[in-house]
């Protein structure tokens, strides 16, 4: 019986995004390996970071050639909201599959998926796991810096410090210890900015006297 769905290169996308084409889904077993294609008739929904469901239509038709199923997007959805969407596949029968989470990001001027991909060589591989870093430590960089106005470019600093902190967030997964948050099976232990982020977030100013 496969356990869990998987397709690859499904996203990231941008706020600004028209998907279109065909979602390829493979079924894996208990030990992730591709397992039969199910027999049951599976429907497709679209599902928003907030849970609901997007009007968008997806049509699903079984891969004649192999054990997948292709996913079609027949009438593009609107991406409103930068976050993790989600494809839900739902078997005539029995419980749904877990979701195929993908990210939205917004052109908002802090570190994007590619970003992080380019500078962080060690990143996590699911895209979901990676957003929800980088989201963890926006959050604790705009709890220390000073608030920026409104419509403010990004500062480098804060860019940085940003991916520094998603670091040692997922650094810290691995030690265990502190508090915990996260969804759908991942757990970011909380973790206080070190000096170097504060520096990069707060830089002192001005020469220090001698006497």
């Amino acid at each position: 019986m496969p356990v869990n769905p998987f397709a690859e290169d499904l996203g990231p996308f941008w706020t600004s995004d028209t998907p279109a084409g065909i979602v390829l889904v493979e079924f894996l077993d208990a030990d992730g390996m591709v397992g039969p294609r199910p027999d049951a008739t599976i429907t497709a929904t679209l599902h928003a970071p907030d849970g609901l469901a997007d009007p968008a239509v997806l049509t699903v038709t079984a891969d004649p050639e192999t054990e997948s199923i292709d996913v079609e997007w027949t009438t593009a959805p609107t991406f409103a909201a930068a976050g993790i969407w989600s494809i839900r596949l739902q078997p005539a029968t029995g419980s749904r599959y877990a979701p195929l989470a993908f990210v939205v990001q917004a052109d908002d001027g802090w570190t994007t998926i590619d970003d992080a991909r380019n500078e962080w060589a060690d990143a996590p591989q699911s895209d979901a796991t990676l957003s929800r870093l980088l989201a963890a430590a926006r959050t604790a960089c705009l709890d220390f810096a000073p608030a920026l106005a409104d419509g403010a470019a990004i500062p480098v600093g804060y860019q940085l410090a940003q991916l520094m902190q998603a670091r040692a967030i997922w650094n810290a997964t691995k030690t265990g210890g502190g508090d915990n948050l996260g969804a759908e099976g991942l757990t970011v232990t909380v973790f206080p900015l070190d000096w170097n982020i504060k520096a990069l977030l707060r830089p002192k100013r001005g020469r220090p006297v001698i006497r």
